[in-house]
């Protein structure tokens, strides 16, 4: 059992404390711009155009051109609009390089107070001064999450204000605040309008809710604090559909696309990166074709980083061969190059859909262990078991320094640490705070529901989608570590 202590040291020394952490994540944003563009200080351009970015900035930036919240393919409702507020507030005072340099400071300004806040949280639910300081020290000077605070992505925001959120709410039925758990709320739907996967948190708050009023029997209160805590989620999803409504003529709720091909596998219509992103997904493949270890980079390289051959031995058969998918390989090759005018591409990506899906169909037929279980478990190991520093701009391994080796290592340690052992401690918070302190059991659910959402559910494991799960896995983590050294701490004392 943890040992009991007393907030007020924390609540008097919470400023300085903020403002250091604040500093450390300012120290790693200019520290990794200046490692991705040696040029960033002199050219003023702090940020990374990385991915899915331009899906961000382009509805702003058509929205002050042309009155519409779109992208530039005519896209409404692709993606939810939790980061155009801010975009486009610094947009109305700075041209679009400083807006984007100053969005991003603002990340890291917001990741630095949510390691105070996340620190606060963990001494609020265990009231232990050491586990109020591991969490403070290992979140402030984790990398993990702050190195999204260099790229116009929106896991540095979403995870922010996800613990915002849960901060907030553990105050809330602690003291009763209808103010706190309005700022839940206010914090839960922009972390959902960030990333829409954060929707069933939502409704894991909400029975954390329910059943903390239940048990004290304060049914008044219960649908008060309800009503107060929804509100900003169905005010502003309310919103964000009739506005749909009104363009598309269709009910969205959030986002029009919920996975990469919504649910038409293997559909020749799409992107050719589409189709093999839902033809690798099923044996345990990495879907990101910029990955070079994954099974679909393998279809648009043919350079010396490519893996060979990255597929099952179950998915060939006497007629389905390597071969067949080397030249689906060359076809892709030649499509993303341009080779082909637009009636041989259509008829090229007619067949590459064709002949995937019969491997696609063979595998699950001839396989179905494999299809719906094994892979399913491939993709959980690589989930988790990556070296957690694999978008740290360093140079490649052999060709580091000294110092950049001992802090790719140093923080590869961590993150494989926090993860394990964040894992199976989550596990036992979940199951012994259930009777007793629901909130507790919910909050580390959180990490287990991404863990079951996106290798089980949806089949890929794209590393940055556990960029939320790291500060409550970070928790669960130092609380073992606390445990333990309480309890060496109690047997030497019983021994003397």
């Amino acid at each position: 059992m943890i040992l009991k202590s007393t907030p007020n040291s924390f609540t008097k020394n919470g400023l300085m404390l903020v403002l250091f952490a604040v500093a450390i994540k300012l120290l790693f944003f200019f520290f990794f711009a200046s490692q991705k563009n040696p040029e960033a200080f002199v050219q003023n351009t702090f940020y990374s155009i990385f991915g899915d970015a331009r899906g961000y900035i382009e509805p702003v930036e058509n929205l002050i051109n042309k009155g519409e919240h779109r992208t530039n393919g005519g896209n409404y409702t692709f993606r939810t609009p939790g980061y155009s507020p801010v975009l486009l507030f610094f947009r109305s005072f700075f041209d679009l390089k400083w807006a984007l340099n100053s969005t991003l400071i603002l990340q890291a300004i917001l990741s630095g107070i949510s390691c105070y806040i996340l620190a606060l949280l963990s001494f609020n639910l265990f009231s232990s001064k050491k586990l109020f300081y591991f969490v403070f020290i290992g979140y402030t000077f984790s990398t993990y999450v702050s190195i999204w605070d260099s790229y116009i992505l929106t896991e540095s925001f979403a995870t922010s204000t996800l613990i915002f959120s849960c901060f907030f709410f553990e105050r809330s039925i602690r003291t009763n605040s209808k103010l706190q758990i309005l700022f839940s709320g206010i914090f839960i739907t922009w972390s959902i309008f960030l990333r829409p996967f954060v929707v069933p948190v939502l409704v894991l708050l909400l029975f954390a809710l329910v059943a903390h009023f239940y048990k004290r029997k304060s049914f008044k209160k219960l649908g008060q604090f309800v009503i107060i805590f929804i509100i900003p989620f169905v005010l502003i999803d309310s919103l964000w559909i009739y506005r749909n409504y009104r363009i598309s003529d269709e009910f969205v709720p959030l986002q029009s696309r919920i996975t990469y091909n919504d649910g038409e596998l293997l559909n020749e219509d799409l992107d050719v990166k589409l189709i093999i992103a839902d033809f690798v997904r099923p044996f345990g493949g990495d879907h990101t074709f910029w990955n070079p270890k994954g099974a679909a980079y393998w279809f648009f390289n043919d350079d010396t980083y490519t893996a060979t051959d990255p597929f099952p031995d179950q998915l060939f058969n006497s007629t389905l061969t390597l071969d067949t998918l080397k030249k689906v390989k060359s076809l892709c090759i030649q499509i993303e190059s341009g080779s082909f005018s637009h009636e041989e591409t259509t008829s090229q990506k007619h067949y590459i859909s064709t002949t995937v899906k019969k491997f696609y169909k063979t595998y699950r037929s001839d396989h179905p262990f494999h299809f719906f279980v094994t892979s399913k478990f491939i993709h959980l190991k690589n989930f988790i078991l990556h070296s957690g520093v694999y978008n740290i701009p360093f140079p490649a391994f052999a060709d580091q320094n000294i110092f950049q080796k001992f802090f790719k290592l140093f923080y590869s340690f961590i993150y494989l640490g926090v993860s394990i052992i964040g894992l199976f401690s989550s596990f036992y918070l979940v199951i012994s705070n259930i009777k007793t302190n629901q909130f507790r059991s919910v909050l580390f659910s959180i990490p287990l529901y991404f863990l079951f959402l996106f290798p089980i559910v949806l089949m890929i494991h794209e590393y940055r989608f556990n960029t939320l799960s790291y500060p409550f896995l970070l928790i669960a983590t130092c609380y073992f570590i606390v445990s333990v050294l309480e309890w060496f701490k109690n047997k030497r004392t019983a021994t003397r």
